[in-house]
């Protein structure tokens, strides 16, 4: 049976919409990105979250990127449904010497809220944050992750925080 033909009469389970890119240089897919709100084409310019204000990348997220966005270029953005492999922050360090550790992380629910590092233009489990305020989540774990174990390093090296990728539900508009 034509599977498309017994979905005919529902909606689409995503939207996307178009933005453009009008930070300083290309931005790659699944990236999260928010609306540039600089007077010009405000709802369609787009900047990485580390290239505006931390208010500004909680409240103004346009969504996230499914192909890359060369600087000037325009690209589709899901604001709602299911994406896969988007990155989220997974553990962070004080340091980058071999006696910094790495903190352990908790386990990720389905329908756990999440916003956005604006350090790193990642996502960011919300869980035990002020920053979260009590409205409708708009970024969601769309699967169960495990608690990471913190661990000890030997070695030193340039990082200080490391990523993941999993699957997100989005809510956006």
């Amino acid at each position: 049976m034509n599977e498309s033909l017994l979905n005919q009469s529902r909606p689409s389970a995503q939207a996307s919409i178009n933005v453009k890119n009008v930070d300083t240089v290309s931005i790659a897919k699944l990236t999260p990105v928010v609306f540039a709100m600089d007077g010009t084409d405000d709802g369609f310019t787009v900047i990485r979250p580390s290239a505006g204000t931390a208010l500004q990348a909680q409240g103004c997220i346009a969504g996230v990127l499914l192909q890359d966005l060369p600087l000037g270029g325009v690209a589709a953005c899901l604001v709602r449904g299911i994406i896969d492999n988007v990155p989220y922050l997974v553990h962070t360090r004080a340091g980058t010497s071999g006696t910094s550790s790495w903190v352990t992380e908790s386990a990720i629910a389905i329908g756990q809220p999440f916003g956005i590092d604006t350090v790193n233009n990642v996502l960011v489990t919300m869980a035990g944050s002020t920053n979260h305020v009590a409205h409708l989540p708009y970024i969601v774990a769309a699967e169960v992750i495990a608690s990471n174990a913190g661990s000890a390093t030997s070695t030193a090296n340039s990082l200080t925080y490391s990523t993941a990728g999993m699957k997100f539900f989005l809510r956006l508009m």
